[in-house]
């Protein structure tokens, strides 16, 4: 694994940046998640790809720019292409563990994807200057009955044909050169997801936007029996997408993965679960959601009230 170290943001990009400018811009720009954020390192895949293994997916960057993005379980997958209004020569991986587009057209700078340990990946648009296109167009590629909505707080979803969340596009962000937040928003036309960048007098470019695909929401869970409490206690350990990417939708998805990995069914761990996932601005940072077997139910409400406990 590597992990990006920070850097100055005055790197900028200009006519005779290579592939390993770019992953520094980026790296120096991007905003923090809330968790760490550690690539995998990209292994070769003959001449047609890289693919990163990560703890609960793999992600599989294409040498082919015109070839989608690929992130996928034992359950399920999802594709995201690079953006479709401009063109890219060929992935290059950098030392840092990204694997880097340059623009074939000048439309952009190029495009940064990074490989992340709990099976997400983000791809990470730079706009050169004013003329560069600022209504990126991606397409996702999606299991045959699934369908993609676009969500009141800016996230694109992926359901499947049960109603289960089987992944989709965190809330965009863009900054400019200096870190300063620049206005942008997804608009959601069939699959096509079109990110939309407005910029004004003062943005200093070169300007980094990104989409980041996530499907896991769960990474692991582990079960320790303790002899005080004669019980056992779940310890829950959600990806990024699960602690915040994916919002209320993700509910009872979040709740149907970590049974499968390990958390046992019954009310008393559900309302647990609930309690916790319900409260995300407060356990975000928590690492991890733990829920004690030995508990009686106390209903949803009344594990609300004793702090999930």
């Amino acid at each position: 694994m590597a992990i990006l170290v920070g850097v100055s943001p005055a790197v900028e990009a200009d006519e005779g940046a290579g592939p390993d400018d770019l992953a520094v811009l980026v790296e120096a720009v991007e905003p923090d998640h809330g968790t760490e954020m550690i690539l995998v390192e990209a292994q070769s895949l003959g001449s047609e790809a890289f693919v990163a293994e990560g703890d609960v997916a793999q992600v599989e960057v294409p040498v082919d720019p015109l070839t989608a993005v690929s992130v996928s379980d034992q359950d399920a997958g999802i594709s995201i292409s690079l953006p479709k209004n401009a063109a890219f020569s060929e992935g290059v991986p950098t030392d840092d563990g990204t694997v880097v587009f340059e623009s074939a057209d000048g439309r952009t700078e190029g495009v940064v994807v990074e490989a992340l340990d709990d099976g997400s990946v983000q791809l990470q648009t730079v706009l050169g200057g004013p003329e560069a296109d600022h209504d990126l167009e991606y397409h996702l590629g999606v299991p045959a009955e699934a369908r993609v909505e676009l969500s009141e707080n800016g996230t694109v979803l992926v359901f499947g044909a049960d109603d289960s969340l089987l992944g989709g596009l965190a809330t965009p962000w863009a900054v400019d050169a200096t870190g300063a937040d620049v206005k942008t928003y997804f608009s959601l036309e069939g699959a096509k997801v079109t990110q939309h960048v407005i910029t004004g007098d003062s943005t200093a470019y070169p300007v980094t936007t990104d989409p980041w695909l996530g499907i896991a929401l769960i990474s692991s869970v582990t079960r320790k029996y303790d002899s005080v409490n004669g019980g056992s206690r779940f310890y829950v350990y959600p990806t990024w997408w699960g602690r915040g990417g994916a919002g209320a939708a993700a509910r009872w998805s979040a709740w149907s993965e970590a049974r499968s990995k390990g958390v046992w069914d019954n009310s008393s761990l559900r309302n647990q679960f609930y309690c916790h996932y319900d409260t995300r601005p407060v356990t975000t940072f928590k690492s991890s959601w733990n829920l004690e077997n030995w508990r009686s139910d106390k209903g949803y409400w009344g594990f609300m009230a004793a702090l999930c406990n």
